[in-house]
Protein backbone atom coordinates (compact mmCIF):
# COMPACT_ATOMS: atom_id res chain seq x y z
CA UNK A 1 0.00 0.00 0.00
CA UNK A 2 3.02 2.34 -0.07
CA UNK A 3 2.35 5.25 -2.43
CA UNK A 4 5.25 7.60 -1.78
CA UNK A 5 7.85 8.73 0.73
CA UNK A 6 8.14 12.49 1.18
CA UNK A 7 11.21 14.12 2.70
CA UNK A 8 10.28 17.77 3.12
CA UNK A 9 13.90 18.66 3.97
CA UNK A 10 16.92 16.79 2.67
CA UNK A 11 20.50 17.90 3.28
CA UNK A 12 23.61 16.08 2.07
CA UNK A 13 26.94 17.55 3.18
CA UNK A 14 27.36 21.09 1.91
CA UNK A 15 26.27 20.31 -1.65
CA UNK A 16 22.53 19.52 -1.47
CA UNK A 17 19.79 21.44 0.31
CA UNK A 18 16.32 20.58 -0.85
CA UNK A 19 13.45 18.10 -0.70
CA UNK A 20 12.87 14.64 -2.12
CA UNK A 21 9.89 12.47 -2.99
CA UNK A 22 10.15 8.74 -3.74
CA UNK A 23 7.14 7.52 -5.77
CA UNK A 24 6.09 3.86 -5.83
CA UNK A 25 5.69 2.60 -9.43
CA UNK A 26 4.65 -0.99 -8.88
CA UNK A 27 6.00 -4.28 -7.59
CA UNK A 28 9.54 -5.02 -8.76
CA UNK A 29 9.91 -1.59 -10.38
CA UNK A 30 12.37 0.96 -8.94
CA UNK A 31 10.80 3.96 -7.22
CA UNK A 32 11.03 7.29 -9.01
CA UNK A 33 12.90 10.13 -7.28
CA UNK A 34 11.72 13.72 -7.57
CA UNK A 35 14.45 16.06 -6.27
CA UNK A 36 14.09 19.81 -5.76
CA UNK A 37 16.11 22.55 -4.06
CA UNK A 38 19.68 23.82 -4.55
CA UNK A 39 22.66 21.77 -5.71
CA UNK A 40 26.26 22.98 -5.25
CA UNK A 41 28.80 21.29 -7.58
CA UNK A 42 31.77 23.60 -6.94
CA UNK A 43 33.64 20.75 -5.23
CA UNK A 44 32.24 17.93 -7.34
CA UNK A 45 35.67 16.92 -8.70
CA UNK A 46 36.96 16.31 -5.19
CA UNK A 47 33.76 14.57 -4.09
CA UNK A 48 33.85 12.23 -7.10
CA UNK A 49 37.43 11.17 -6.33
CA UNK A 50 39.83 9.59 -8.78
CA UNK A 51 38.23 6.15 -9.01
CA UNK A 52 36.29 4.99 -12.02
CA UNK A 53 32.57 4.42 -11.48
CA UNK A 54 31.87 0.93 -10.19
CA UNK A 55 29.44 -1.33 -11.98
CA UNK A 56 25.99 -1.26 -10.35
CA UNK A 57 23.91 -4.40 -10.76
CA UNK A 58 20.77 -2.91 -9.22
CA UNK A 59 18.00 -1.55 -11.42
CA UNK A 60 18.53 2.16 -12.12
CA UNK A 61 16.25 4.61 -10.32
CA UNK A 62 14.47 7.06 -12.66
CA UNK A 63 14.94 10.62 -11.49
CA UNK A 64 13.52 14.08 -12.18
CA UNK A 65 15.23 17.28 -11.01
CA UNK A 66 13.64 20.65 -10.38
CA UNK A 67 16.37 22.88 -8.99
CA UNK A 68 16.21 26.52 -8.10
CA UNK A 69 19.99 26.83 -8.35
CA UNK A 70 22.85 24.67 -9.63
CA UNK A 71 26.13 26.28 -8.54
CA UNK A 72 29.26 25.61 -10.68
CA UNK A 73 31.61 28.32 -9.33
CA UNK A 74 31.36 31.33 -7.03
CA UNK A 75 30.13 33.51 -9.90
CA UNK A 76 28.54 30.98 -12.28
CA UNK A 77 25.28 29.10 -11.68
CA UNK A 78 22.24 27.79 -13.51
CA UNK A 79 18.76 28.68 -12.26
CA UNK A 80 15.39 27.04 -12.99
CA UNK A 81 17.08 23.74 -13.85
CA UNK A 82 14.83 20.98 -15.16
CA UNK A 83 16.07 17.49 -15.98
CA UNK A 84 14.68 13.99 -16.49
CA UNK A 85 16.75 10.82 -16.23
CA UNK A 86 14.25 8.08 -17.01
CA UNK A 87 16.92 5.36 -17.12
CA UNK A 88 18.80 6.60 -14.05
CA UNK A 89 21.70 9.04 -13.61
CA UNK A 90 24.28 6.69 -15.14
CA UNK A 91 22.39 6.65 -18.45
CA UNK A 92 22.34 10.44 -18.58
CA UNK A 93 19.68 12.67 -20.04
CA UNK A 94 18.69 16.15 -21.13
CA UNK A 95 18.52 19.24 -18.93
CA UNK A 96 17.81 22.95 -19.27
CA UNK A 97 18.30 26.09 -17.22
CA UNK A 98 19.22 29.78 -17.20
CA UNK A 99 22.78 31.17 -16.97
CA UNK A 100 22.97 33.26 -13.76
CA UNK A 101 19.22 33.68 -14.00
CA UNK A 102 19.38 35.10 -17.54
CA UNK A 103 19.50 33.51 -20.98
CA UNK A 104 18.32 29.92 -21.33
CA UNK A 105 20.51 26.97 -22.31
CA UNK A 106 19.93 23.29 -23.08
CA UNK A 107 22.28 20.45 -22.34
CA UNK A 108 22.96 16.74 -22.19
CA UNK A 109 24.49 14.94 -19.22
CA UNK A 110 26.40 11.69 -19.62
CA UNK A 111 28.65 9.55 -17.43
CA UNK A 112 29.10 9.75 -13.67
CA UNK A 113 31.84 10.32 -11.11
CA UNK A 114 34.99 11.75 -12.68
CA UNK A 115 33.62 10.60 -16.04
CA UNK A 116 30.71 13.05 -15.87
CA UNK A 117 30.26 15.28 -18.93
CA UNK A 118 27.93 18.26 -19.39
CA UNK A 119 27.40 19.28 -23.02
CA UNK A 120 25.65 22.65 -23.29
CA UNK A 121 24.23 24.41 -26.35
CA UNK A 122 22.67 27.83 -26.86
CA UNK A 123 21.30 29.79 -29.81
CA UNK A 124 22.25 33.04 -28.04
CA UNK A 125 25.99 32.81 -27.45
CA UNK A 126 26.24 36.55 -26.88
CA UNK A 127 23.63 36.34 -24.13
CA UNK A 128 25.52 33.50 -22.42
CA UNK A 129 28.79 35.50 -22.48
CA UNK A 130 26.97 38.55 -21.12
CA UNK A 131 25.13 36.75 -18.31
CA UNK A 132 28.25 34.78 -17.37
CA UNK A 133 30.03 38.12 -16.84
CA UNK A 134 32.62 37.61 -19.59
CA UNK A 135 31.48 40.32 -22.05
CA UNK A 136 29.19 43.23 -21.24
CA UNK A 137 27.65 43.42 -24.70
CA UNK A 138 27.68 40.59 -27.20
CA UNK A 139 24.91 39.48 -29.52
CA UNK A 140 23.93 36.53 -31.66
CA UNK A 141 25.89 33.39 -32.34
CA UNK A 142 25.62 29.70 -31.52
CA UNK A 143 27.55 28.11 -28.67
CA UNK A 144 28.71 24.60 -27.85
CA UNK A 145 30.26 24.10 -24.40
CA UNK A 146 31.61 20.91 -22.81
CA UNK A 147 32.34 20.69 -19.07
CA UNK A 148 34.12 17.90 -17.18
CA UNK A 149 34.91 17.73 -13.43
CA UNK A 150 38.44 18.34 -12.23
CA UNK A 151 39.98 18.29 -8.76
CA UNK A 152 40.15 22.09 -9.06
CA UNK A 153 36.64 22.83 -10.30
CA UNK A 154 35.66 22.18 -13.93
CA UNK A 155 37.61 21.95 -17.17
CA UNK A 156 35.81 23.26 -20.22
CA UNK A 157 36.06 23.73 -23.96
CA UNK A 158 33.95 26.23 -25.86
CA UNK A 159 33.16 26.92 -29.50
CA UNK A 160 31.13 29.94 -30.64
CA UNK A 161 30.23 30.92 -34.20
CA UNK A 162 28.99 34.22 -35.67
CA UNK A 163 28.94 36.58 -32.68
CA UNK A 164 29.22 40.38 -32.62
CA UNK A 165 30.94 42.18 -29.71
CA UNK A 166 30.18 45.76 -28.60
CA UNK A 167 31.36 47.87 -25.69
CA UNK A 168 34.27 45.71 -24.49
CA UNK A 169 36.58 47.98 -22.43
CA UNK A 170 39.53 45.58 -22.54
CA UNK A 171 39.43 45.23 -26.33
CA UNK A 172 38.94 48.99 -26.71
CA UNK A 173 42.06 49.65 -24.64
CA UNK A 174 44.05 47.21 -26.75
CA UNK A 175 42.94 48.78 -30.02
CA UNK A 176 43.78 52.22 -28.67
CA UNK A 177 47.18 51.11 -27.37
CA UNK A 178 48.00 49.55 -30.75
CA UNK A 179 46.78 52.72 -32.55
CA UNK A 180 44.56 50.71 -34.88
CA UNK A 181 42.37 53.12 -36.82
CA UNK A 182 38.73 52.36 -37.47
CA UNK A 183 38.16 49.35 -35.22
CA UNK A 184 37.38 51.36 -32.05
CA UNK A 185 34.56 53.04 -33.98
CA UNK A 186 33.20 49.61 -34.96
CA UNK A 187 33.31 48.53 -31.33
CA UNK A 188 31.23 51.57 -30.29
CA UNK A 189 28.87 51.21 -33.26
CA UNK A 190 27.52 47.99 -34.69
CA UNK A 191 30.28 45.95 -33.07
CA UNK A 192 33.18 43.79 -34.24
CA UNK A 193 32.15 40.53 -35.87
CA UNK A 194 33.92 37.27 -34.94
CA UNK A 195 33.18 34.24 -37.09
CA UNK A 196 34.61 31.85 -34.47
CA UNK A 197 35.60 32.03 -30.82
CA UNK A 198 37.28 28.98 -29.28
CA UNK A 199 38.76 28.32 -25.89
CA UNK A 200 39.91 25.78 -23.30
CA UNK A 201 39.68 26.80 -19.66
CA UNK A 202 39.22 25.84 -16.01
CA UNK A 203 36.73 27.35 -13.58
CA UNK A 204 36.91 26.83 -9.85
CA UNK A 205 35.43 28.67 -6.90
CA UNK A 206 37.33 31.92 -7.50
CA UNK A 207 39.79 31.56 -10.39
CA UNK A 208 39.02 31.43 -14.11
CA UNK A 209 42.08 30.05 -15.94
CA UNK A 210 42.27 30.36 -19.73
CA UNK A 211 44.64 27.74 -21.11
CA UNK A 212 44.10 28.72 -24.74
CA UNK A 213 41.63 30.90 -26.62
CA UNK A 214 41.21 32.56 -29.98
CA UNK A 215 38.75 34.91 -31.67
CA UNK A 216 38.80 35.27 -35.45
CA UNK A 217 36.94 37.71 -37.70
CA UNK A 218 37.55 39.50 -41.00
CA UNK A 219 38.84 42.67 -39.29
CA UNK A 220 40.51 41.26 -36.17
CA UNK A 221 42.16 38.12 -34.82
CA UNK A 222 43.17 37.48 -31.21
CA UNK A 223 44.80 34.79 -29.13
CA UNK A 224 44.78 34.93 -25.33
CA UNK A 225 45.63 33.00 -22.17
CA UNK A 226 45.96 33.84 -18.49
CA UNK A 227 43.93 34.29 -15.33
CA UNK A 228 40.82 36.09 -14.06
CA UNK A 229 40.30 36.31 -10.29
CA UNK A 230 36.54 36.59 -9.84
CA UNK A 231 36.76 37.28 -6.08
CA UNK A 232 39.23 40.16 -6.29
CA UNK A 233 37.91 41.14 -9.76
CA UNK A 234 41.42 41.25 -11.19
CA UNK A 235 42.83 39.83 -14.42
CA UNK A 236 46.25 38.95 -15.81
CA UNK A 237 46.05 38.07 -19.51
CA UNK A 238 48.44 37.96 -22.44
CA UNK A 239 48.08 37.33 -26.14
CA UNK A 240 48.49 38.59 -29.68
CA UNK A 241 46.30 41.09 -31.52
CA UNK A 242 46.24 40.76 -35.34
CA UNK A 243 44.41 43.52 -37.26
CA UNK A 244 42.97 42.98 -40.74
CA UNK A 245 42.93 39.25 -40.10
CA UNK A 246 41.22 38.42 -43.40
CA UNK A 247 44.51 39.26 -45.18
CA UNK A 248 46.95 39.00 -42.29
CA UNK A 249 45.70 35.52 -41.40
CA UNK A 250 47.07 34.05 -44.62
CA UNK A 251 50.31 33.46 -42.74
CA UNK A 252 48.64 32.01 -39.65
CA UNK A 253 49.83 28.49 -40.49
CA UNK A 254 53.07 29.50 -38.74
CA UNK A 255 51.35 30.86 -35.61
CA UNK A 256 48.74 30.00 -33.00
CA UNK A 257 45.04 30.02 -33.84
CA UNK A 258 43.80 33.64 -33.96
CA UNK A 259 47.22 35.13 -34.75
CA UNK A 260 48.20 36.53 -38.12
CA UNK A 261 51.68 36.68 -39.57
CA UNK A 262 51.83 40.27 -38.30
CA UNK A 263 50.55 41.02 -34.80
CA UNK A 264 51.10 42.88 -31.53
CA UNK A 265 51.96 41.02 -28.34
CA UNK A 266 49.86 42.47 -25.53
CA UNK A 267 49.12 42.16 -21.82
CA UNK A 268 45.97 43.08 -19.89
CA UNK A 269 46.39 43.49 -16.15
CA UNK A 270 44.53 45.09 -13.28
CA UNK A 271 40.89 45.68 -12.39
CA UNK A 272 38.37 43.66 -14.36
CA UNK A 273 36.26 46.72 -15.21
CA UNK A 274 39.21 48.92 -16.18
CA UNK A 275 42.34 46.87 -17.03
CA UNK A 276 45.59 48.42 -18.13
CA UNK A 277 46.60 47.46 -21.67
CA UNK A 278 50.20 47.23 -22.81
CA UNK A 279 51.38 46.52 -26.36
CA UNK A 280 54.93 45.56 -27.33
CA UNK A 281 55.69 47.49 -30.56
CA UNK A 282 58.80 45.41 -31.29
CA UNK A 283 56.65 42.28 -31.67
CA UNK A 284 55.07 43.81 -34.78
CA UNK A 285 58.33 43.22 -36.67
CA UNK A 286 58.79 39.69 -35.36
CA UNK A 287 57.56 36.81 -37.55
CA UNK A 288 54.75 34.88 -35.94
CA UNK A 289 56.77 31.76 -35.17
CA UNK A 290 59.19 33.75 -32.97
CA UNK A 291 56.63 35.61 -30.84
CA UNK A 292 57.13 33.24 -27.89
CA UNK A 293 60.19 35.27 -26.83
CA UNK A 294 57.88 38.15 -25.92
CA UNK A 295 55.52 36.23 -23.63
CA UNK A 296 55.50 33.89 -20.67
CA UNK A 297 54.47 30.28 -20.91
CA UNK A 298 50.67 29.77 -20.94
CA UNK A 299 48.95 28.09 -17.95
CA UNK A 300 49.59 24.35 -17.85
CA UNK A 301 46.50 22.29 -18.62
CA UNK A 302 45.97 19.08 -16.64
Amino acid sequence: GLDRVVLSRLEVGDWLDGAATFIHQGSGVPMRLLLSGDLDLRSYGKLAGGEAARADTTAPMPMSLKLGRLQLSNTLFLSDVRADFDQGLAAGGAFGGRVNGGVGINGQMSGQGRGLRLSVTSQDAGGVLRDAGLLRQASGGEMMLDLAPHADGWNGSMNITSVRVNDAPAIAQLLSAASIIGLPDQLDGKGIFFSTIEGEFNINKELFTIYRSSAVGPSLGMSMDGYIDTKRKQLDLQGVLSPFYLLNGLGSILTRRGEGLIGFNFTLRGALENPQASVNPLSLFTPGMFREIFRRRPPKQE
